[in-house]
């Protein structure tokens, strides 16, 4: 219980930093392709 609990937690963390890490790539794409 304790171990799929923090395995969880885990996985929401590393979801949260791909998510983090497009949200940086594709704004900077935007500032890349702004006329």
């Amino acid at each position: 219980m304790h171990f799929a609990a923090y395995t969880r937690a885990l996985d929401i963390h590393t979801q949260r930093e791909v998510f983090a890490k497009a949200l940086l790539e594709a704004s900077t794409f935007i500032e890349a392709i702004r006329p």
